[in-house]
């Protein structure tokens, strides 16, 4: 059996210490794409039901750069180090999800999306989802992290392991088209969203 025959809710969350964090959950099942912007508790509401959960966040510690991410630094990405007071403020938060969304079985990844858009380009959304592109960056990066729970179920992924963790990127450009012929409706939790409206695409996705 395949591990995307397996999972049937992942999710992307562009984590924030001072303000909402912008989440994206998949329901592989219903093909319902929803978009939030919650708080940490809301975080943990969300994503009690999820199998895989990819966060722009670190969810290890060892500033100023982690061995992996030395590495990543050496092939061109761009990356900022733990040991700003921001990063290590993010990280604390990170691990905090790490540790309470594992001890519910739940598979969590460290992701980065700025560095997903150098390997897999600028992707624009499908003709029927424009309404993405008046998103703010928040939940676009929080989709970058759900196209990397993608990406893992599809096992076409990126890894740069080390003895100090692991953050993965999505690994392929078609991934993100892919994704998106799993989506049949979007819904956002903010009733002013531009996405917030019955989409009729479910016959429309590709084979």
């Amino acid at each position: 059996m395949k591990v995307k025959d397996r999972i049937s809710i992942i999710a992307g969350v562009d984590l924030s210490v001072k303000r909402g964090s912008a989440l994206s959950v998949l329901d592989l099942r219903e093909g319902v794409l929803t978009l939030m912007k919650v708080d940490f508790e809301g975080l943990l509401r969300a994503l009690k039901s999820a199998n895989v959960v990819s966060v722009d966040s670190p969810i290890s510690y060892k500033p100023p750069f982690r061995d992996f991410e030395r590495e990543m630094i050496r092939r061109g990405f761009k990356l900022l180090p733990l040991s700003l007071k921001g990063m290590k403020d993010l990280t604390n938060l990170g691990r905090s999800l790490l540790m309470e969304l594992s001890s519910q079985g739940v598979a969590v990844l460290e992701t980065h999306p700025s560095s997903a858009l150098k390997v897999i380009g600028s992707p624009n959304p499908p003709e029927r989802f424009k309404c993405l592109e008046e998103l703010g960056r928040d939940f676009k990066d929080s989709l970058l992290c759900l196209l990397a729970s993608y990406a893992f179920i599809r096992q076409k992924l990126i890894v740069f392991k080390g003895n100090d963790g692991i953050l993965v990127l999505p690994g392929s450009e078609t991934l993100w088209d892919d994704l998106f012929n799993e989506v049949s409706f979007i819904r956002q939790d903010d009733p002013r969203g531009t996405c917030n409206k019955t989409d009729k695409a479910r016959d429309q996705r590709k084979p």
